[in-house]
């Protein structure tokens, strides 16, 4: 069961990246949350080895709703035990895009960041994903619970 709450009284401050031109503009008080959670990979097959390959099977994925590139630097994703990441501040998501965290280490891509975790985040038993703005509100978040033969939930 996946369930989503929407709070959105810090999208004044939420900004977004347009074109080519990397003019900067906040997005409207009234506008929904340009970013949204699309699954998690919570339990990645086979045995957890907590080998950085196995790490990164584990991952949750969020799409750009907009057709405007949105720069998430400072916006974070933390779990039920408020273990945190922050996206760095140069990090932006191109209009339409959708992108992973990995939990493990890596190099990051225009789709694709790394949490640099040597253990697992995402509790197999269930979860709460929380996506937060730099003012710490929760624009979306992706609730799941245990439930025999799946390992991934879509939000």
């Amino acid at each position: 069961m996946t369930r989503r709450r929407f709070s959105l009284p810090a999208c004044a401050a939420l900004v977004a990246v347009t074109g080519a031109l990397g003019v900067v503009a906040p997005l409207e008080a009234s506008a929904a949350s340009p970013i949204l959670l699309t699954s998690v990979q919570y339990d990645p097959p086979g045995t957890d080895t907590r080998t950085n390959a196995h790490l990164n099977q584990e991952y949750v994925t969020f799409r750009n709703m907009t057709g405007k590139a949105v720069s998430l630097g400072g916006w974070r994703i933390r779990d039920n035990q408020n273990h945190t990441f922050v996206f760095p501040s140069s990090w932006i998501l191109k209009p339409g895009a959708t992108g992973v965290l990995r939990t493990g280490r890596g190099t990051a891509s225009g789709t694709t960041v790394y949490w640099n975790q040597s253990n697992y985040i995402w509790n197999n038993t269930g979860d709460s994903v929380r996506l937060q703005s730099p003012s710490n509100a929760v624009m979306d978040r992706c609730t799941y619970s245990n439930s025999p033969g799946r390992a991934r939930v879509a939000c």
